[in-house]
């Protein structure tokens, strides 16, 4: 009887086992790979002889007429976010090698993969870009990229991959710290789709190109430099492949390019600990000193992500840094130190919020309510919709008018205290409406 009973136990084990495998392989695997950057995330011209996709489920994210539709995807036809042109796209091939791959770990369930494109051509974080093509965190790439991203993850779809081309314009344009932009930019997204171990797959500009101009060869540099200094991140090599004209791969460099983003995918989880990547210690990490007294101020927005040689400088700024800062609870944790200003010298304001400043904008209003104050000796006002909610990415009322690279408030035309100062407010930092003596303040990020 008892020999029976644990047969009948064991029996009703596996059935619900069976029962569990079932269910698990009734239920489709849904992910989904980003593609974004420059036009040659667009299309690759010309005709190659490309592997059939069969009837695989392979799908994109729609545009305009289809705008947020899941529609068919081709290797001749991605929608992405400036144009549609009939050419090659990497990305497709890129799905159709994941596709294979989820379908041998996965032999028994339904593979729902999708391309979401977010290119746009000539786009860049470059001054000669703004207001109108730029990638900046207030500009229309980076808020649809983000808007996509949220679409994906409220439909069940996984995110498994960002597949980055881009740098010709910032390039010409000569964008100062690039690779702190792009590192930040790496992390933004990381912040939004939740995965810090998000990959993130960068391509080498055309050689060709690049060796025609001695300014651009630092842009092709810092693209291979990344995957040496930022986790989870991999540089595809691009010399040999062919061209559809000097900046531009054809399409059968892009059923290349696929096979190689693919193989660098592949690669980047081994990529946790990279050469130059040194993870921050516990501690206080000073990323802002700015003494306005001396009549000092960056001499542009993107000079402020990183500038100055000495921390006691009037004008310096690791705030570039602030990518590796963030802890383990998901939230960066930041402390604004009064030096300087009449009534609240040596006061202190400090709180956590969960998504990098590079990341956030005014128009961002529930991503900048995720923040928790910890600390406010300098009378910052902290409740109702006119208080403090997050430091974020300037979005000056004029486009082309920068003051700050950071503030922190909901107006137009206060702050509650302003990080990269470029325009003098009578050589005063604004920090409370009621008090306009501050000159001298230091930003710290707090590792825990």
């Amino acid at each position: 009887t008892k020999w029976i009973g644990k047969y009948n136990i064991l029996q009703s084990i596996q059935e619900l086992e069976q029962s569990i495998e079932e269910l698990n392989n009734s239920i489709p695997i849904k992910k989904a790979i980003i593609i974004a950057g420059q036009s040659n995330t667009h299309f690759g011209v010309g005709n190659a002889e490309i592997p059939s996709f069969g009837d695989k489920k392979l799908s994109q994210l729609g545009r305009f007429n289809f705008n947020l539709d899941v529609i068919p995807l081709t290797f001749y036809g991605t929608y992405h976010h400036s144009r549609f042109e009939i050419g090659g796209s990497f990305g497709s091939i890129f799905l159709n090698h994941y596709y294979d791959d989820l379908k041998a770990q996965y032999p028994n369930r339904e593979i729902q993969l999708m391309l979401v494109p977010c290119g746009a051509g000539a786009s860049a974080w470059s001054a000669q870009q703004y207001p109108t093509n730029s990638w900046r965190t207030d500009g229309p790439y980076f808020q649809d990229l983000i808007a996509r991203i949220k679409w994906l993850k409220n439909n069940g779809y996984e995110i498994d991959a960002l597949l980055w081309h881009q740098g010709e314009s910032d390039a010409i344009g000569q964008t100062v710290n690039y690779k702190d932009i792009i590192k930040n930019f790496i992390q933004s997204v990381r912040d939004y789709t939740g995965k810090e171990d998000l990959p993130f797959i960068l391509g080498e500009m055309v050689h060709s190109w690049v060796d025609s101009s001695p300014t651009f060869a630092p842009y092709q540099q810092i693209i291979n430099e990344i995957a040496d200094e930022v986790p989870f991140t991999r540089t595809v090599k691009t010399e040999g492949l062919t061209l559809g004209d000097a900046i531009h791969f054809d399409a059968k460099a892009h059923v290349d390019l696929g096979q190689l983003y693919f193989d660098e995918f592949l690669l980047s989880a081994d990529n946790a600990a990279p050469t130059n990547y040194e993870e921050a210690a516990p501690g206080e990490y000073l990323v802002y000193n700015f003494n306005s007294a001396e009549g000092a101020f960056f001499p542009d927005i993107f000079s402020a992500i990183n500038f100055g040689d000495d921390p006691t400088d009037n004008t310096y700024s690791r705030l570039g840094d602030i990518w590796k800062y963030k802890n383990d609870d998901a939230y960066y944790r930041f402390k604004l130190e009064v030096v300087n200003g009449v009534g609240i010298e040596g006061g202190v304001f400090e709180w956590k919020q969960k998504i990098n400043p590079f990341g956030l904008s005014e128009r961002s209003f529930e991503d900048r309510a995720a923040s928790i104050v910890l600390q406010n000796t300098i009378g910052i006002d902290t409740s109702g919709p006119q208080g403090f909610k997050s430091l974020v990415y300037d979005a000056p009322i004029e486009p082309t008018s920068f003051t700050t690279l950071f503030h922190a408030d909901t107006r137009d035309i206060f702050w509650w205290f302003a990080i990269g100062q470029v325009t003098n407010f009578g050589n005063l930092i604004p920090i409370i409406e009621t008090n306009n003596t501050v000159n001298h303040v230091r930003l710290y990020c707090i590792k825990e």
